[in-house]
């Protein structure tokens, strides 16, 4: 996995990995994507769950 396109990939698809081999830059990409996503769709959980009146 040679791309940037290969770990945006695999940072999306999840599983289990140990950060605490290979590159720092990875792991830090690899754990900052799904924090980003998490943290966009946040506001629209509230929505989600509102009752309508």
């Amino acid at each position: 996995m040679s791309t940037i396109w290969g770990a945006i990939r695999e940072a999306l698809r999840g599983g289990r990995r140990d950060y605490t081999e290979g590159s720092l830059n990875k792991a830090i990409l690899l754990l900052a994507i799904p924090m980003v996503l998490e943290t966009a769709m946040e506001p629209q959980w509230p929505a989600a769950g509102r009752p309508k009146r």
